[in-house]
């Protein structure tokens, strides 16, 4: 028991360490959820006493079939964790200030500038955010008791296929849609030509141009909500290796080592809240402990113990795409405008931030770890399970690989035009709000950025912990050859971390058969 006590106890501090550095976090362009196919609870219920099972010494083994829906609640966590400015509504409106850096009145509660979505300069309009998650998961596992090679040693292999909905669920106020429209030459318009959008839900969705303003040639393509979202597949194959160095009627304990192998998706960064399955297409090479031990036995057809197991990894790099913020405008500025300049002349365009600030990145996390304790209760051939489940992760180490073309795009910011003196310049410190500082401009050559601009963190989802109960009713029928068994489950899960993790409840069914 002391053992159990010290690797759980570990556990946790891993898990939760990461957290100490970061106690206010928002405004990531990245969300990461616990992968479907992590969840130790899941597993060891219904089933634990079926495997390590001693005085075997040939082949056997247990299969197992879960079928559990998942759903996200406190959703306005999420969106606060999202958001811009940390909260579960953001308003969109005239810039905070002018070009003189004077304090504009009309936009004195502005977090988003609307005219870095496309939408007229003095739109004024607020939308919340009540983000929703779903999961439907088929866990297919198999365990092998491989006795009849060396006896003790044991391998298991766990299949989750995932079917996972994303949704941003976004409800908008619109106070005014802002008149009269764009100033002549904002974007290449010779004369004031308004939006073609009027809504802030239809402005994060994209994909809209006018040949009216003709600078703006290409739509917002990436970081997008757009709806609900969904991807379906394999969430990650789990291999585990393990050697039981002790195993009686009423106690056991092994050692394991554990390798995940990435079939889900790898995130695009094609929408702002993206649905992934699985852990983001990583390796994960890692190891642990499971055990248990029979407290009480009435010597005939009751018995409780105690089970446990727990695993930690190390979270290999992957290639994925993921939106980044300005180191030098703040939170959100990956939605700035850019100029695209060609040897220090506008050439032309005016471009989303995302559609350049979307690149090709490597993510790796130290730690990753999922830890379960159980009590189990017999009598007959009836099992009722309860127990705890601890699962954390180390925050997101992101290193940028794709280049952003030198002396090409610089911020356009509040008023500077595609036309006439103003055509070259850029205001390169405006911030998400509309807010600017004097000078009114960079000086008549563009400063424009590099990938050195980009700030990686924005992009790293922080180190997250979870803490769920879950509980399973079971029934197996002992008198045959194999010994079918089948129940039901469910569980809650809680994030202790402010929005950083999801928190979600799940029910199950869950059955298979045991060979000896």
């Amino acid at each position: 028991m002391n053992h159990l006590r010290t690797f759980f106890l570990c556990a946790f501090a891993l898990a939760a360490t990461p957290l100490a550095a970061e106690t206010t976090v928002f405004g990531k362009s990245f969300y990461r959820q616990r992968s479907q196919g992590s969840n130790e609870a899941r597993w060891m219920a219904g089933q634990a006493h079926h495997l390590y099972l001693p005085d075997t010494d040939c082949l056997n083994g247990s299969v197992s079939f879960a079928a559990e829906y998942q759903q996200s609640f406190r959703g306005k966590q999420i969106a606060e964790f999202l958001f811009f400015n940390g909260t579960d509504t953001m308003t969109f409106g005239p810039a905070r200030t002018d070009i003189l850096g004077t304090p504009v009145a009309a936009g004195a509660t502005t977090d988003v500038f609307a005219q870095n979505f496309f939408l007229n300069p003095n739109f004024f309009g607020t939308v919340r955010a009540r983000p929703l998650v779903r999961n439907f998961i088929f866990d297919m596992n198999l365990y092998l008791g491989l006795d009849e090679i060396l006896c003790g040693l044991y391998f298991r292999v766990d299949v989750p296929f995932n079917w996972t909905s994303w949704d941003m669920r976004l409800e908008e106020i619109i106070t005014t849609t802002g008149t009269p429209g764009f100033p002549a030459f904002t974007f290449g318009n010779p004369v004031i030509r308004p939006s073609p959008l009027n809504s802030i839900i239809e402005a994060w969705a994209g994909g809209v141009t006018d040949v009216n303003l003709p600078d703006i040639k290409q739509g917002l393509n990436f970081a997008k909500i757009n709806g609900k979202r969904s991807k379906s597949g394999v969430a990650d194959l789990t291999f585990i290796v393990g050697y039981s160095f002790w195993r009686s009627d009423c106690s056991h304990f092994s050692l394991q080592a554990a390798l995940i192998a990435p079939t889900g998706n790898r995130p695009r960064g094609e929408f702002f809240f993206e649905p992934v399955v699985g852990n983001g297409h990583h390796v994960e090479l890692g190891g642990g402990i499971n055990a248990h031990y029979e407290l009480w036995n009435n010597g005939c057809d009751q018995s409780f113990g105690i089970y446990f197991e727990g695993n930690i990894f190390h979270v290999f790099n992957a290639r994925q795409h993921r939106t980044f913020d300005l180191k030098n405008n703040g939170i959100g500025s990956r939605y700035l405008l850019f100029k695209r300049f060609s040897s220090g002349v506008y050439a032309g365009e005016v471009l989303f931030g995302p559609n350049i600030l979307t690149v090709e990145c490597k993510v790796q996390n130290d730690v990753h770890g999922d830890a379960a304790l159980m009590f189990d209760y017999k009598r007959n051939c009836w099992t009722f399970d309860v127990g705890y489940n601890l699962w954390g992760i180390s925050k997101d180490k992101v290193k940028i690989t794709e280049d952003i073309p030198l002396n090409t795009f610089g911020v356009q910011g509040l008023t500077l035009g595609t036309g006439g003196a103003s055509a070259n310049q850029t205001q390169s410190l405006t911030t998400i709000n509309g807010t600017f500082a004097p000078p009114t401009s960079d000086g008549v050559s563009p400063v424009t950025i590099t990938t050195d601009s980009l700030d990686p963190d924005s992009a790293a989802h922080p180190g997250a912990f979870t803490n769920k109960i879950f509980t399973h009713l079971g029934y197996t029928w002992e008198n045959c050859d194999y010994l079918p068994f089948l129940g039901i489950g469910g569980e809650v899960e809680f994030s202790g971390s402010n929005g950083r993790a999801l928190d979600q409840w799940g029910v199950w069914v869950k059955g298979g058969f045991t060979f000896i």
